[in-house]
């Protein structure tokens, strides 16, 4: 059985514990419950590994002990198996113990230092936004007269030192990065919520662009994942960005729990970007793979059938979550993007 696919489910635990001759009796409380949006890094293939080795390292697997699961069509059979396993054993049925999802569930910060880029000769600035968010400013190795800013919204496990890894190509282009930690991730005060996240990025934005002098006045926003869904609902509050690129976005936490936990209870808020991004003209560039189990393709197709013109989709076939950098379409990833930013700066 493989584990160590990303699209988390709970019942592995279950059929695991089963074939131990054990009963997950925790199944019931919120200790028991899974976060089925837990992982958007693949230990074995991280995402940033071709930045990496640009810069003369390699890329090193997670070791902390990720809980990953079965294939969505297998989550309803593993899960009727276990709960007959119950009632032949006298326990409680499993059907009566309620899975509950929260807002909770979307987020999985810590504070661990994953990677400092100024270990491998590059510029950063340490910079507080509002007291209370973190952010790097780093600088490229060299500037272009076509050097832009861009502000990099991670996803939604670890913090901002793994993710960064993954954008290390535009300084390879010769741009400036911004990124940040939200709310109760990294160094940053507080905790996640779904609102508060946005806040939080149009407050590193708005930092941003008070300060043309400092950043430029080319600036654009590189969304992955969870990012790319903070930033689509973001764009209308900021018509002045000169262009926004979302990779492997989803529109709703609400409306992935479900599709990944149809029989769970969902106690989170929907907020989608699919109510944004109509009223919202500043170029957009989506992609996503079609192997992506964490985020199915089809959120950016979504996406991109609601979003107002100008925009632009790749997607890339056989390609996982925020894996492309990993991929054969490596070349064809980077080439897109340096194009967008290219024709609109």
């Amino acid at each position: 059985m493989n584990t160590n696919r990303p699209h988390i489910t709970l019942w592995y635990r279950v059929l695991k514990d089963m074939q131990g001759g054990k009963w997950l009796s925790s199944l019931g409380s919120t200790e028991g419950v899974l976060k089925p949006y837990h992982k958007e890094l693949n230990p074995s293939n991280p995402p940033w590994s071709q930045g990496m080795q640009s810069y003369g390292l390699r890329p090193q697997p997670f070791t902390e002990n990720t809980l990953r699961c079965l294939p969505c069509p297998l989550w309803c059979l593993s899960f009727l198996i276990a709960h007959v396993w119950g009632l032949h054993n006298g326990n409680v049925p499993l059907l009566s113990m309620p899975m509950k999802i929260t807002e909770d569930s979307c987020f999985y910060p810590d504070s661990i230092i994953y990677f400092d880029p100024v270990h491998i000769g590059l510029q950063r600035e340490d910079i507080w936004v509002e007291e209370r968010l973190h952010c790097w400013f780093i600088q490229p190795r060299k500037e272009t007269f076509k050097s832009v800013t861009i502000i990099n919204l991670h996803g939604n496990a670890e913090n901002m030192t793994s993710h960064i890894m993954g954008a290390l190509f535009f300084l390879e282009m010769g741009h400036r990065l911004v990124t940040f930690d939200y709310s109760g991730y990294g160094q940053s005060k507080g905790r996640p919520t779904l609102n508060g996240i946005q806040d939080d990025a149009r407050a590193v934005f708005r930092f941003v662009f008070d300060l043309p002098v400092r950043f430029g006045e080319t600036i654009f926003g590189f969304g992955q994942s969870m990012g790319g869904f903070t930033l689509a609902r973001i764009l209308p509050d900021f018509p002045e960005l000169t262009g926004a690129i979302l990779d492997s976005a989803l529109y709703s936490f609400y409306d992935l729990f479900r599709e990944a936990y149809p029989f769970a209870e969902c106690n989170v808020p929907q907020v989608s970007a699919l109510d944004t991004l109509p009223l919202s003209t500043v170029p957009k560039l989506f992609i996503h793979g079609t192997a992506d189990e964490v985020v199915p393709y089809t959120h950016s197709l979504k996406m991109f059938a609601s979003a107002h013109e100008p925009k632009d989709i790749l997607i890339i076939e056989g390609v996982g979550h925020i894996s492309a950098l990993t991929s054969p379409f490596a070349d064809q990833y980077v080439a897109r993007v340096k194009t967008f930013l290219a024709d609109l700066s």
